[in-house]
């Protein structure tokens, strides 16, 4: 029987909250009843590194996790009334933090049952197998009981569904997903990650309450979709969503792509082309997510005339369209004004090619000023982009050798340009209006394609534009 010293743990906390916790329940009414439960019995069964600890206390009622947590609370002398363990009276649960900084959470077995109209279960005290009949798949019901490394599989299937390396739920897949519709998005994403595989049952059950999603709250299904997103491969996912019909539930936008054929610079049609780039792109959320609407304005600007395909503005709708999507994802303001620019500013390289021989300091000044602290994320899209094209089109080292050419740049310098005159300053020249702005801009501009434009340079650039404008008057 293998000792909880043997288990490999993602970072130390986690190791040393299991260990406290463990001793602290020697010679406890609870040492014997105490099972860790979940994601941390498969991934240790995997030979994966353990993250989280949840841990469902047997035989004390449904008030066993709250009554646990608050007894290992006071033990370790953490225990304060208000705030640790935080206390979910309703669903007998408990989150208790650790001086280390660890979080553990506790549960009592219990039974669950949903109405049609709430995500909200009512809760009743329950056993252990039917705390393992509640979750969602086999191999997430496995209990490994603290005091002795007792492991217990009581779906009698979760550790064969492990060797066999597939997915299914506890029980009929059409109540699971009836019961909480976001974990068809769950199977998708644990078959992903993994590499496990989704059996025909469970696609036509997600088939058939894939509408259902629509019940689940937005947060939620985002926060699922961007754990899918920095999987090594998110495209097989999507294609699952793409099959099963969810992605029509949640991003029609994207599924809008499929078909829309492109022009002789992609191999691809536009949906098969967004694949490659999110593949390509690293696992990083922000490049990931800018990766997935990079394109999402093609459906929208798509013109054939007699046979040469063109995309006019795709990059500036797509943006727009971005952000509608997240909006509605619930997003935050920051992630949407992130993604938005950086979908704006995909495509602002590509007349440099891949030697960059046509692209002057000045263009590439102007593209980081632009930008900001989103440049990394846009190079990284672009080198994704670049090298997801046709073969004659593909660009594998323009990323590269602009990451050369800036290296020995003052970023931060860039970053602060300023126009050389101000606003104040402007006006005092007999500018008005809209015509102020103007002027800042165009000599911001000039500053950024030459750090040595001068003020008096500045003020007869400004002067001939106060000009211009009166004479138009």
């Amino acid at each position: 029987m293998m000792s909880f010293a043997q288990f490999l743990f993602e970072d130390s906390k986690a190791k040393d909250a299991l260990e406290m916790v463990r001793t602290a329940l020697i010679g406890s009414p609870f040492e014997h009843d105490v099972y860790l439960v979940g994601g941390a019995v498969r991934d240790q069964q995997l030979g994966l590194p353990i993250k989280d600890l949840d841990l469902v206390v047997d035989g004390h009622g449904l008030s066993g996790g709250l009554d646990c947590a608050i007894f290992l609370a006071k033990k370790l002398g953490i225990y304060k009334a208000d705030s640790n363990p935080v206390i979910f009276p309703t669903y007998g649960t408990a989150k208790l933090a650790l001086r280390n900084g660890f979080d553990i959470e506790f549960v009592a077995p219990r039974k669950e049952k949903y109405s049609p109209e709430s995500r909200k279960p009512v809760v009743s005290p329950g056993t252990l197998d039917d705390d393992a009949m509640r979750r969602d798949f086999t191999i997430n019901a496995l209990f490994m009981r603290l005091s002795d490394s007792e492991l217990r599989d009581l779906t009698g299937r979760g550790l064969a569904d492990l060797k066999r390396k597939t997915i299914q739920t506890t029980s009929d897949a059409t109540y699971i997903f009836s019961e909480d519709p976001l974990r068809m998005l769950r199977a998708v994403r644990f078959a992903i990650k993994y590499d496990f595989k989704l059996p025909l049952s469970l696609i036509k059950a997600i088939k058939m309450n894939a509408a259902r999603l629509q019940t689940i709250s937005k947060e939620r299904i985002q926060d699922e979709f961007n754990k899918i997103l920095v999987l090594k491969k998110p495209s097989r996912a999507i294609r699952l969503f793409k099959l099963t019909g969810l992605l029509n539930q949640f991003m029609p936008e994207l599924q809008a792509l499929s078909g829309v054929t492109q022009n002789a610079f992609h191999k691809h049609d536009a949906f098969d082309h967004t694949l490659d780039v999110l593949d390509n792109a690293p696992p990083e959320l922000t490049v990931r997510l800018a990766a997935l609407f990079h394109d999402i304005g093609k459906a929208a600007t798509r013109t054939d005339d007699g046979g040469k395909v063109r995309f006019l503005g795709h990059a500036n709708v797509g943006a727009e369209i971005a952000v509608e999507v997240m909006r509605r994802l619930k997003y935050s303001n920051e992630d949407m004004e992130k993604i938005r620019k950086i979908v704006f500013h995909h495509m602002d390289l590509k007349f440099a090619g891949d030697d960059l021989a046509t692209l002057q300091d000045k263009s590439l000044r102007k593209l980081i000023f632009r930008v900001a602290d989103k440049l990394e994320p846009l190079l990284s899209l672009m080198h994704a982009d670049n090298i997801s094209h046709a073969e004659h089109a593909n660009m594998p080292n323009q990323i590269n050798g602009i990451r050369k050419r800036i290296a020995d740049w003052d970023i931060e310098s860039i970053l602060n340009t300023k126009s050389v005159l101000d606003g104040n300053e402007i006006a005092a020249m007999g500018a008005t209006g809209k015509l102020i702005g103007k002027i800042k801009a165009r000599i911001l501009d000039k500053v950024l394609e030459n750090p040595e434009f001068t003020k008096k340079q500045a003020e007869g650039l400004a002067k001939s534009m106060i000009l211009d404008a009166a004479k138009k008057v």
